[in-house]
């Protein structure tokens, strides 16, 4: 489906603005239009491969995407009405969803962000009930997807701004020590593959050009494929 073929979908009957844009909910509650994407995600969903990256520039509609993939993964059918995915044999099971937005984290020092990372898995941690050894961010991450494992739950990962500290310290002399932070984080996510649904990351730059991903050697990038074109915008 090109983006010309691509059906509009409006919600009659609501007044109020939209506050958030980048939300699949606010979109689908309030009085907008909605371009059908969720056939490149069905797809993606349901292929052999699980673990994705995705780049584009900033105000493509990377955000939105990433909290399209988290409604689908939560089971929220009922925002999907009239889409393609509700007419697919998808079978809306729930899945834990653990969305990073690193576009959040600001910062001012590398100190500062390593304890940013500790704090937001922290709370991730807690937000999911688990009790967890260690307060080091690989650490929590780690224990965070064991808790799951252990039931054979697979957890969700959806990755925003995978790049966002490190465009925004391209002229740091401590570079090199924002990437060592960050190799440490999606070092939990390769060594853990088998253990989780989906990965989903989406970022400005190619991740081949970052040096973060060296041991995912298991990621698809699926930036410059052609099936994959029109999965953004109008």
């Amino acid at each position: 489906m090109n983006a010309k073929e691509a059906k509009l979908f409006r919600i009659e009957d609501v007044k109020s603005p939209v506050t958030d844009k980048s939300s699949l909910r606010d979109l689908i509650e309030r009085d907008t239009l909605y371009v059908d994407k969720t056939e490149y995600l069905y797809r993606l969903i349901e292929s052999k491969s699980s673990l994705y990256f995705f780049s584009r520039p900033r105000r493509f509609g990377k955000s939105l995407t990433i909290s399209t993939l988290e409604a689908i993964f939560k089971g929220e059918r009922e925002l999907f009405k009239g889409l393609y995915i509700d007419g697919t044999d998808y079978d809306w099971k729930k899945y834990p969803v653990f969305r990073f937005d690193f576009s959040y984290l600001n910062p001012g020092s590398v100190e500062e962000f390593r304890s940013s990372m500790d704090l937001m898995l922290k709370r991730l941690v807690s937000s999911n009930g688990a009790e967890v050894e260690g307060t080091a961010y690989y650490d929590l991450f780690q224990g965070l997807i064991d808790y799951y494992a252990k039931d054979g739950i697979k957890p969700v990962i959806l990755i925003d701004e995978y790049d966002y500290i490190l465009t925004d310290n391209y002229d740091s002399p401590e570079i090199d020590k924002y990437r060592k932070i960050l190799a440490g984080f999606y070092a939990v996510i390769k060594g853990n593959s088998n253990n989780l649904r989906f990965v989903f990351i989406t970022g400005v730059s190619r991740f081949s050009k970052v040096g973060i991903f060296s041991k995912m050697n298991n990621l698809t990038d699926i930036s410059m494929r052609k099936e994959y074109a029109t999965m953004l915008g109008y």
